[in-house]
């Protein structure tokens, strides 16, 4: 079921605009009325049988990298390396460093890549390596 859209108003009838006392407001409902949570149950264990249905995946093996996204040459392996050291503490040691020597340039150069303020730190965030 849920909160309606457009039920949730301040004391003057007005769209809630500050999330404090939307939360408060929306807790108290919630707490009146606990149907209002859209709950699902558990989800059940898959069969047996659903291993034996999938096993042509599970025994597949893992597809090589196209030849259009690898590196020709190693001397731009080790190029990349350099720019990007592989590791957590890797990552974690360019934001410290970014932090402590070039946060304050930051907001004036952070669209021009040939500039070294900028962080170059999406990279550790899509991989998961860094968190934000």
């Amino acid at each position: 079921m849920g909160v309606e859209p457009g039920t949730m108003v301040s004391d003057s009838d007005n769209m809630m605009k500050i999330f404090t006392p939307y939360h408060k407001a929306w807790s108290a409902n919630v707490a009146e009325d606990p149907s209002l949570l859209d709950t699902v149950p558990v989800p059940s264990k898959n069969p047996f049988t659903a291993k034996k249905g999938l096993a042509i995946i599970f025994n597949s093996s893992v597809p090589s990298l196209p030849q259009v996204k690898g590196f020709t040459l190693n001397e731009e392996c080790n190029q990349i390396r350099k720019l990007w050291p592989a590791g957590h503490d890797a990552g974690v040691r360019r934001m410290k460093d970014f932090v402590e020597y070039e946060i304050e340039n930051y907001a004036t150069t952070h669209s021009n890549p040939a500039k070294s303020s900028i962080y170059r730190m999406s990279i550790y965030f899509a991989a998961s390596v860094v968190s934000i």
